[in-house]
């Protein structure tokens, strides 16, 4: 048999209208374990695709020698034995627009939804098979089988997906974007588990995306930039010429954007005043009397560990978290549950999470996305005003992102998608900013644009609480930082 697993020759894709990877050649051969990166932008999403067949050449041929000798359907081993683990989780079982973004912040709303048991069991599952209990706690989801899939964590979540696929027994297992939303703990066990999964399962690993650290079991490296390869080889000989700019010259527009972007209208400080607030879950305490106030114009860090509460914190404060009004929590001003409705809140907040990202499940453009930042919903009530139009279409040009304007949200890429939510973010100049990982999934130059922007464009009358797992991702604007660990708040 050839040593060739999958070998792509000569080959076009056309997905719609759209025709990429002209005359593409790259081979994966027994054994090897592949990174694929590049910039946002730059066709990964769209290799995977044409690696686990969603995308069929035009011209040229992609093969699977591994699969010749086999006595099933070609299409059907294909399917089996080339998995991909995605951000979204696009199962018929488990699907994001079935239920509403706030579910997983209220357990009484969530009873009734799939169980982590019952999604595995539409995966095929049997707990009579000794292979899928050996399999179910050696990737740490055994504990977890009666909690609602709604509530798992990022990093538990991923856990359950690739579970899933290796139910499968698949021979390659290619996994989207691996390390979104991970802390370097969790990174770290989760390269422990790719790595002991390879030595267990037999399996050849894909990982696509950006990256700080690979399991140890990753052997070769693939950088796209424009839907070309410029380097193929060794993780361990990737040439410096081959490294994007990082750090790309500041744009004149950023200027044209600051003109526009003035202080926004006033309004009561503190902005927000948190006392003695407490959450927990089914007896589970998450958050342990936390007071902290927040005076107009202060730009804050919330760090701490994956599960210490931070997006729980934020949910309050946007008007999501049905426990906000069982706390004392002021906005504003005012207090909730005191005539202040959900949408007084969301009208001065500019908001963004991994968690919207996720639920964003609607057949709307790229520009359509960003406009229902304006509106706080996805309807959209008018048109932009000249002002804000303008706007919008020099963030779309100070992000190169104006091809995607008339794109569905839903065709372009993880790092592409999270970009369009974060200018929804921006859009209405809020004078409160809650981001939440906002640059998950950017790779580094994009990094580097948005932490301009924010430095350039916010202002003394705008507030800034900004999360995230990497100190290098914190803009220079912010200047205070709370630090979240077993519920309590430390400044």
């Amino acid at each position: 048999m050839s040593k060739d697993f999958i070998k792509i020759q000569q080959a076009t894709f056309r997905h719609r209208n759209q025709t990429f990877y002209d005359n593409f050649n790259w081979s994966i051969r027994a054994g090897e374990h592949w990174v694929i990166t590049g910039n946002c932008g730059a066709g990964k999403t769209s290799l995977v695709h044409a690696l686990s067949g969603k995308y069929f050449p035009v011209k040229g041929t992609i093969t699977y020698p591994f699969l010749a000798n086999q006595q099933e359907s070609y299409l059907t081993l294909r399917r089996q034995l080339i998995r991909v683990v995605s951000f979204r989780d696009d199962s018929r079982v488990f699907r994001p627009n079935l239920y509403f973004y706030q579910q997983r912040y209220n357990a009484f709303a969530a009873d009734g939804t799939l169980t982590v048991w019952e999604y595995l069991m539409n995966a095929g599952f049997d707990e009579r098979i000794e292979d899928h209990i050996k399999l179910i706690k050696k990737t740490g989801i055994y504990p977890l089988l009666d909690v609602e899939r709604i509530k798992l964590s990022s990093g538990q979540s991923r856990k359950l997906l690739i579970t899933k696929a290796l139910l499968q027994h698949p021979k390659i297992l290619i996994i989207d974007n691996p390390y979104l939303g991970l802390d370097a703990p969790s990174r770290k066990e989760f390269n422990g588990l790719l790595d002991q999964l390879v030595d267990e399962e037999e399996l050849q690993l894909i990982l696509v995306g950006q990256y700080e650290v690979l399991p140890t079991c990753m052997t070769h490296c693939l950088i796209l930039d424009q839907f070309k390869i410029t380097y193929e080889g060794s993780l361990l000989s990737i040439p410096t010429s081959t490294i994007n700019n990082h750090n790309p010259s500041p744009s004149p527009i950023l200027d044209q954007i600051q003109q526009l972007y003035l202080p926004p209208e006033q309004t009561k400080n503190p902005i927000f005043d948190l006392q003695k607030v407490s959450v927990q879950y089914l007896q589970k305490p998450i958050l342990q009397g936390i007071n902290w106030t927040v005076q107009k114009g202060e730009k804050w860090a919330l760090v701490g560990h994956n599960g210490s509460g931070k997006s729980t914190i934020l949910s309050l404060l946007f008007g999501d978290h049905p426990q906000a009004y069982a706390n004392d929590i002021y906005l504003f001003g005012q207090k909730r549950g005191m005539g202040q409705s959900i949408w007084d809140i969301k009208k001065h907040t500019g908001f963004t999470s991994p968690e919207l990202h996720y639920f964003f499940s609607y057949s709307i453009s790229c520009l359509q996305t960003v406009i229902t930042g304006l509106f706080d919903h996805v309807y959209l009530k008018r048109s932009p005003t000249e002002k804000e139009q303008q706007l919008i279409d020099l963030l779309f040009q100070y992000f190169e992102i104006t091809h995607l304007k008339d794109r569905s949200f839903q065709e372009v890429s993880t790092g592409e998608q999270r970009t369009v939510l974060f200018l929804r973010a921006l859009i209405k100049n809020p004078p409160l900013l809650l981001l939440d990982e906002p640059f998950q999934g950017f790779d580094p130059p994009t990094i580097t644009k948005a932490k301009r922007l924010l430095d350039t464009i916010l202002t003394d009358a705008h507030t800034l609480v900004f999360i995230s797992h990497y100190q290098k991702e914190i803009p220079a604007c912010v200047k205070k930082v709370a630090y979240l660990e077993d519920g309590k708040l430390r400044r």
